[in-house]
């Protein structure tokens, strides 16, 4: 089952950043568990399960049984469920590589869209992955992340992340005018948007 993930604020400057294999060293420390660390690499792969079938009122999984969806954790039975985030991907820095996940609130902060309608379009389109999760194939990412008890007992778990503190959508704010992102497919072709500036340009 997925649960939210609960983080105490905590100042960014509070928050030591680490290598990819700093933090893979921490998981058989029991001492780090529970701790945040912020850690920057490229994303090399996205898996391709990116959601699940989720409670309409709660964070958790669902257990489908044909058309009705119980949920373990409210102890309800429902005729719908929502596809929710949990973006499996693998991060690489120059000491190594280790496993993440975007869950739902930041997956919602992060992609812009709600899982489930993210789901309902690409049903459509029959894609493994959407564009939009795609995209972050090659991507730099600064994460804030959260190593739990769950990682400490199960190594080969994925972490999750807290938040993205540094991406290249980001620059758009900063630039309106810029097409790059910075990312690019798994064909190497440049990830960009379209923007309209000729206002902006007094074009």
């Amino acid at each position: 089952m997925t649960a939210p993930v609960l983080v105490p604020e905590v100042p960014a400057a509070e928050i030591p950043k680490i290598s990819l294999a700093q933090l893979n060293d921490f998981k058989s420390n029991e001492a780090q568990s529970d701790k945040l660390f912020s850690v920057e690499g490229k994303v090399t792969q996205v898996r391709p399960n990116w959601c699940y079938m989720g409670c309409v009122a709660c964070p958790r999984k669902v257990e489908e049984d044909l058309d009705e969806y119980f949920c373990g954790h409210c102890k309800t039975t429902s005729s719908i469920a929502k596809a929710k985030y949990r973006v499996k991907f693998q991060l690489e820095d120059n000491t190594g590589e280790a496993d993440f996940a975007i869950l739902e609130h930041e997956g919602l902060r992060f992609f812009g869209i709600m899982a489930d309608e993210l789901f309902q379009s690409n049903q459509r389109n029959k894609e493994p992955l959407p564009p939009q999760i795609h995209q972050i194939v090659n991507m730099t990412l600064k994460l804030t992340v959260k190593l739990t008890q769950f990682n400490i007992m199960n190594p080969q778990t994925e972490i999750s992340v807290v938040s993205i503190d540094h991406h290249p959508l980001k620059q758009l704010n900063k630039d309106p005018c810029s097409k790059d992102l910075g990312g690019a497919t798994s064909d190497g072709q440049k990830i960009e948007v379209a923007l309209d500036c000729e206002a902006d340009n007094g074009k």
